[in-house]
């Protein structure tokens, strides 16, 4: 079984992928004879996954992507062909949410303010997370994690989405 390793590969990943009769590929190594014979892209690359749906004999049955969204996917002809697309919805939730807390603290508490300042002074324009309704745009895994993470300080959080899911 052939697997196109669009994104890296760890060798330790390789060496059991190896152990279980899956060559890969990459970007840079795979030859035209062998477009045909992918069966799993890890990650997608457009150049690329065109030849490979270009060929009529296309062996390509599961695209593991690299991100929640896969709107960039040819997803039409991905069902038609009845190719399995995963995605890495939520993979990324905590590190994301932790980096959108630090930015609300971050202006909650002024340090914006404190960061630019050369001598102490007082200033008082600062809130606790408690204090301040949190909007967040986007209820999936990320914004969960977000709203986690508000609640974690007190906070109150409102969540919007395209879907008006609850």
């Amino acid at each position: 079984m052939l697997l196109l390793a669009v994104k890296a590969i760890s060798e330790e990943d390789r060496a059991f992928l190896a152990e279980h009769d899956i060559d890969v590929v990459t970007p840079d190594t795979i030859t035209d004879a062998q477009i045909s014979d992918v069966v799993i892209s890890y990650a997608w690359d457009n150049r690329i996954g065109d030849k490979i749906l270009a060929q009529p004999d296309s062996k390509l049955k599961w695209i593991q992507t690299q991100s929640a969204g896969v709107d960039y996917l040819p997803l039409q002809t991905l069902k038609e062909r009845g190719i399995m697309v995963t995605n890495a919805s939520g993979l990324k939730a905590e590190p994301i949410a932790q980096t959108v807390l630090s930015y609300i603290l971050y202006f909650a508490r002024g340090l914006n303010v404190y960061a630019t300042r050369q001598h102490w002074e007082p200033f008082t324009d600062q809130y606790m997370v408690s204090e301040l309704p949190v909007l967040v745009f986007g209820t999936g895994r990320i914004g969960q994690q977000i709203a986690a993470q508000i609640k974690g300080f007190g906070g109150t959080v409102y969540g919007v989405n395209t879907t008006g899911r609850a």
